[in-house]
């Protein structure tokens, strides 16, 4: 088995044998836990005999217990492991440790958000040097609108009501009703909006709140189910038609959704019950 050497690229020999018992573990994550022998062997794909030396070893470190199920589960050394974990990750910085890659695969700008103070902040943007420059007004520590841009839909939809209320009712009373109003962005198409951003997990808009830009966003939440950032994709409208913007959405999801699972997020720990408010 081999990888590559981060810093030369050149191919590097593993122990196969380490990389097996990383199949072995990675089988109790992703079915909870707790596995009998010949549960692991169908979903491995590992016979029972070359399975049992690994269990007995993994038994003697702590990465795995005998279940008085008559099977297998996760350790204490495992819990250890996956506690010095959470508490030394950084969902920041591996989001812009990732973002490069993305940005030059797709070709366009991409910027990531939080939710500060004043709402939806940006506190990235990621430029490819080739692209000529993009005319419109983002800049990092820039407030973006909940009602008119991708990731104001994306916070809208996966934050708690209670968290975005105030952001949203000032908006809609602000000066800028007359841009929502050229959008027709009412609280009826605006909740329609927030709920179809929840059913396909992503936010996008078209030529708004600059015409001839427009951008998809996607969620990163941690391990508690908190969502974490927005990351946005975003270019001119020719390059973002409707076959390019599935695209574009799809690998954005691909590339968010990887980054919630190395945070720790499972589906089944995010809630958005509470949905849009009522008009």
């Amino acid at each position: 088995m081999s990888t590559n050497d981060l810093s030369t690229g050149k191919p590097q020999r593993g122990v196969q044998s380490i990389e097996i018992g990383g199949k072995i573990l990675t089988a109790f994550v992703e079915q909870g836990g707790f596995l009998r022998l010949k549960d692991l062997s169908a979903i491995t794909g590992i016979a029972t005999g070359k399975l049992h030396p690994y269990l007995v070893s993994f038994c003697n470190t702590g990465l795995l217990e005998r279940s008085e199920l008559n099977g297998y589960s996760l350790g204490p050394f495992s819990l250890k492991l996956g506690l010095v974990r959470l508490r030394t990750q950084d969902g920041f910085r591996d989001i812009l440790r990732r973002l490069p890659d993305l940005a030059h695969e797709l070709g366009l700008m991409i910027s990531v958000s939080m939710w500060g103070p004043h709402g939806v902040t940006i506190v990235h943007i990621e430029r490819v040097e080739s692209l000529d420059p993009i005319n419109f007004n983002s800049r990092v520590g820039g407030i973006l609108f909940l009602t008119m841009t991708a990731a104001g839909h994306v916070f809208r939809a996966f934050l708690p009501n209670t968290v975005t209320n105030a952001v949203l009712e000032k908006e809609f009373a602000d000066s800028e009703s007359s841009r929502r109003a050229y959008y027709r962005v009412d609280r009826d198409t605006y909740d329609a909006t927030i709920r179809l951003t929840q059913d396909r997990g992503y936010g996008a808009a078209t030529d708004m709140p600059t015409p001839g830009i427009s951008a998809v966003s996607a969620p990163v939440f941690d391990y508690t189910g908190r969502l974490l950032a927005a990351v946005t994709v975003f270019g001119p409208t020719a390059l973002m038609s409707p076959g390019e913007d599935n695209r574009v959405a799809s690998r954005l999801l691909e590339f968010t959704t990887k980054l919630s699972d190395d945070l720790g997020f499972k589906e089944a720990c995010l809630s958005v019950a509470d949905g849009p408010a009522d008009p």
